[in-house]
């Protein structure tokens, strides 16, 4: 009987494919950027991967580098005075919070990303990693490990330094990754906060839209930024279907109006709700492929999907027209070890990939000495005549060699 193991998709890699130019959109940014966090592809780039100064966007990797140090977000935390009073000079945004008042982890997770604190994200940093050099380090750590090549950070809040910069598309990578924990989910897609000491936070969209009547009604949660450098910023999340799209802006020049990073970030929703869709090539537990397996005691391996695999493509597509292919062998040999690649999907619409989901193998296939002998039994047998036909013609000429000689020594005697 043949006997089947399961092997999970384990990892999804996604060919980024621009689906429209930056120019084709009027915009207040110099740089913008649309990246699809569960597909992987880039809806939108304008001058995406141009350097650029992040100002206070940089406060979505200070909360993420934090959370992941946090384990109990109801933890209070005692302000001292070092935590206050160098903001002041250096004209950083604060969140209010004053020596001896005790705010938990998750007001000051609060106080960094809608006020934008820098007195909130200074106590996160320096509690979490016992010092701000120390936490900055972990900083760029987590940017190298999240593939933003061209990032790199001086400070945890945000402030002007010809030496921290970013790119929109690097930004958008650290907030997709952020995203993903449901404590940053939850602060960033918010619009006001009652903290436990008793100060009231509200959120950037909140605030442009009371202060400049400039809505984004598909954004769900953003950041801003500010400095002379970096003008105004936005890194903002929105649903396109079941898919978490992430658009970072840069660079935007206020003609007047206000709230231009928001006015940009709903431009680029916008278009992207009313020209996009999503298909879905793949369902979850779906079979993706059936691989023959060579010297195992398994005959067989079956890829299944563990999750569903959609792409999103312009709305004048056909569903018909996005493929998916096999991009891999029909068979594997033991041994082979886990975590070692096997293959991958490929998606792609009239010949052009969007995406590739790549699986890898989940547990480790053993040689069988027993099976590789079974399975090349016909193949030994038939080595094995020969090699006795060999030995037998070998032994015969050995005999004829011998009379041979007999025969001579007898006909020297005679």
């Amino acid at each position: 009987m043949k006997k089947l193991l399961t092997v999970l998709l384990t990892l999804i890699l996604m060919a980024p494919v621009t689906l429209v130019h930056g120019e084709d959109l009027q915009l207040h940014s110099q740089y913008a950027y649309a990246y699809d966090g569960t597909s992987g592809q880039v809806l939108y780039d304008k001058a995406g991967n141009e350097k650029m100064f992040p100002a206070s966007m940089t406060k979505v990797m200070t909360v993420y580098t934090a959370l992941q140090k946090i384990k109990n977000l109801d933890e209070k935390i005692t302000v001292v005075n070092t935590d206050v009073d160098q903001w002041w000079a250096k004209g950083a945004s604060i969140a209010n919070l004053e020596v001896g008042m005790t705010p938990t982890y998750r007001d000051l997770l609060y106080g960094a990303l809608y006020p934008s604190g820098a007195d909130a994200c200074y106590i996160l940093a320096t509690r979490t990693y016992g010092s701000e050099e120390a936490f900055i380090k972990g900083m760029n750590e987590n940017a190298k490990k999240l593939g933003m090549d061209h990032t790199h950070f001086t400070n945890v809040v945000g402030l002007h330094d010809e030496n921290h910069y970013s790119t929109c598309h690097d930004m958008a990578l650290g907030l997709a990754a952020a995203y993903k924990m449901p404590a940053f989910k939850e602060v960033f897609n918010g619009r006001r906060y009652h903290a436990t000491v008793n100060l009231w936070y509200f959120s950037v969209l909140t605030k442009i839209e009371n202060k400049y009547h400039v809505s984004a009604p598909l954004i769900l949660g953003a950041k801003s930024g500010y400095t002379n450098q970096a003008q105004h910023c936005l890194a903002s999340a929105m649903a396109l279907g079941n898919h978490d799209v992430f658009i970072v802006t840069g660079h935007a020049q206020s003609d007047g109006t206000g709230g231009v990073a928001v006015q940009d970030a709903n431009t680029i929703s916008q278009y992207l709700n009313n020209t996009k869709k999503i298909v879905t090539l793949v369902h979850q537990g779906d079979v993706v492929k059936k691989l023959r397996v060579c010297n195992a005691k398994l005959t067989s391996k079956t890829l299944t999907a563990k999750s569903d695999v959609s792409v999103v493509v312009d709305k004048t597509v056909a569903d018909t027209d996005v493929k998916v292919s096999w991009d891999g062998p029909d068979s594997i040999s033991a041994p082979y070890e886990k975590g070692k690649p096997i293959g991958k999907q490929v998606i792609s619409v009239h010949g052009e990939k969007l995406s590739e989901v790549s699986y890898k193998n989940d547990k480790e296939i053993k040689l069988a000495i027993k099976s590789t002998v079974e399975e090349h039994r016909i193949p030994l047998i038939i080595i094995a005549i020969v090699m006795a036909l060999i030995l037998m013609i070998h032994h015969r000429n050995k005999k004829i060699r011998r009379r041979k000689a007999r025969r001579k020594r007898q006909a020297k005697r005679s």
